[in-house]
């Protein structure tokens, strides 16, 4: 099995939640303006997840919640829990949901959401700490995108169109629907190195791929953005190497448990787009990076 050196690497920061526990209304509504603009840049076109609540509040019709099911942005629940689904069956719904009760300034709030997808994972609000039957809270849980395991970036859905592995790298190649790995236009790449004791020095490995493109490469262009000891954050272009056509790369290379991470966004058509850069940069940063099982 052949992993392609120019289209792959390693690396993951697990998702995880940003948590606003304890803190005021005001601080609460910063976070969620940042979930919610994350949700609005990587939000699948189809999901579902189960919600659940708590507090001093019962919907007789379905007391342990709902399974979502969303499609276009539309709620597609079952009509027995229509009066919960009405004001929760969508993760735009939620954001609505908490926006308002944090405009009526309550005296706690405990926010959670997702740093992948950007969702509420959990809120819960007590109004007023003096007054025993006012609290309110609902979970969400089992997320699941709809279409397959596609990525987003640039305001683009793209789908797994080649997967490889050997005893220490795992590798996905992301296309654009109707491309394919063997012919594409641009492409995103997933690459995990497992190294759980850190024997990989990351600007070693810098050096090992500059040195992997050959000497017919015409106006080859390497260019590292920032670098530290854990992260790197690079670029490369040509108009031609090794007979094959032009090509620009953006990557971001950096250790996370278990190993090394990389993942890149490779085009064949147009140059970077510098004015997409920062937009371009923030996708590569909050892909997934766990380690594959």
């Amino acid at each position: 099995m052949e992993l392609k050196p120019f289209t792959a690497f390693v690396l993951f920061t697990a998702l995880a939640s940003v948590h606003a526990m304890g803190g005021t209304a005001a601080e609460a509504m910063v976070k969620l303006d940042a979930a919610e603009q994350l949700w609005k840049r990587n939000a699948p076109a189809a999901y579902s997840f189960k919600f659940s609540y708590g507090g001093q509040v019962s919907w007789t019709a379905c007391p342990d919640g709902f399974r979502a099911q969303v499609d276009g942005n539309v709620a597609l629940d079952p009509m027995w829990c229509e009066t919960l689904s009405k004001d929760f069956g969508t993760v735009p719904m939620l954001f609505a949901y908490i926006r308002n009760v944090l405009a009526k300034a309550p005296d706690a709030v405990d926010l959670t959401y997702d740093e992948r997808y950007g969702y509420p994972r959990s809120f819960s609000v007590d109004y007023r700490t003096n007054i025993s039957d006012d609290h309110f809270s609902f979970n969400v849980q089992d997320f699941a995108p709809k279409g397959g395991d596609g990525v987003k970036v640039l305001g683009q859905t793209w789908q797994v169109g080649h997967t490889a592995n050997d005893e220490q790298q795992y590798l996905t190649e992301y296309v654009l629907p109707g491309e394919k790995v063997e012919q594409w236009s641009a492409l995103v790449t997933r690459l995990f190195i497992k190294d759980p004791d850190e024997q990989f020095n990351i600007k070693r490995l810098m050096k090992l791929q500059r040195a992997l493109f050959p000497p017919d490469c015409i106006n080859l262009a390497w260019t590292v953005v920032r670098q530290s000891k854990t992260e790197v954050l690079y670029t490369w272009q040509h108009d031609s190497c090794d007979q094959a056509p032009a090509e620009a790369e953006r990557a971001l290379l950096k250790r996370v448990p278990g190993g090394l991470c990389r993942w890149s966004y490779a085009t064949r058509v147009d140059p970077l787009n510098t004015k997409n850069l920062d937009e371009l940069d923030a996708d590569l940063a909050m892909q997934a990076c766990e380690q594959p099982n």
